[in-house]
């Protein structure tokens, strides 16, 4: 559906944005977009979107490039982070403007839309009436009654408070699902993109380090640079690493430390301990203080 070869982007000022970007996203995946700020997440979406026009390499979607294709040319649906409802439109009218524009206005198309969001007898509230999960459903409803080729989530759900934002992922992975819409998503929240990703996209510095499932990035990390964002794997000196999950409390472990932290997480505690000028991350059902010296041992240390 989205095929992306050798795509580099080069701003005017000699930034590099992106670097030989090959991608291909099959119709009906899922894809997340992860990285630190400026490896180029937004850029790669925004490229897609044609917002941005590549210095270099190919892109089409479903078959066909996109070379001098306008944004609103290329079949696209697209939620931002922040609601862009408009103000002056009730909200029947925000999500017929796309049909309105295009001159294929349904209200059979509308009503379906705003059914698939859960807002069935909106229709006439004003977006002031909305909560900001409300409008975000608003916008999502805009973006997909024009049924579009593929739908983009720019840090849709960022803005959004918990569980409301808990509760909007489901919705929309359940509604992606129903429709078979190939979807592109940027988020900075790691755990959503494991959570919603059929494959997982990691970059750094406008480059892709690891494409995966979730299971593959958090077990098979292609790098130590991956391990650390992904899985807050701690580098080790020889360059090795080893993910929290590898790391247990052990009075007669050889590495000593001080715990530093402590956060009850449920069913136990999330701890960091200094040790040897690194800190590492580990779970653990028993009760530490800060200032606690623990042993640690590692089950698994991953060699890159």
């Amino acid at each position: 559906m989205i095929s992306l070869t050798d795509v580099s982007v080069t701003f005017p000022d000699g930034t590099v944005g992106l670097s030989d970007i090959s991608l291909d996203v099959a119709p009906g995946e899922f894809i997340c977009l992860v990285g630190p700020s400026g490896s180029g997440k937004t850029t790669l979406l925004r490229t897609i979107a044609g917002f941005i026009s590549p210095s270099s390499g190919a892109l089409s979607i479903a078959g066909a490039a996109m070379d001098g294709v306008p944004p609103e040319k290329r079949g696209l649906g697209m939620v931002f982070q922040q609601h862009a409802v408009w103000p002056h439109m009730n909200v029947f009218e925000n999500v017929a403007y796309p049909l309105r524009r295009t001159g294929a206005f349904s209200a059979e198309a509308v009503s379906e839309a705003l059914s698939l969001v859960g807002l069935d007898g909106f229709e006439k509230r004003s977006p002031a009436s909305l909560s900001g999960g409300q409008r975000q459903r608003v916008a999502l409803a805009r973006a997909v009654v024009a049924n579009p080729r593929v739908l983009l989530l720019d840090e849709a759900l960022s803005a959004l408070d918990e569980p409301l934002r808990d509760a909007l992922r489901r919705d929309i992975l359940a509604l992606v699902r129903r429709q078979g819409l190939t979807t592109v998503h940027v988020t900075h929240d790691r755990s959503e993109a494991l959570a919603l990703a059929d494959r997982v996209v990691v970059l750094s510095d406008g480059e892709v380090q690891q494409i995966g499932s979730p299971q593959e990035i958090l077990t098979r990390p292609a790098s130590a640079l991956v391990a650390s964002f992904m899985g807050d794997a701690t580098v080790l000196p020889s360059g090795e690493a080893v993910m929290p999950a590898d790391v247990v409390l052990s009075a007669v472990g050889s590495r000593r430390g001080i715990v530093q932290s402590v956060l009850f997480e449920r069913t136990g505690y999330s701890i960091t301990v200094l040790s040897e000028g690194l800190t590492f991350r580990a779970f653990t059902s028993e009760r530490v203080s800060i200032g606690d010296e623990v042993g640690l041992e590692f089950q698994r240390v991953m060699g890159f």
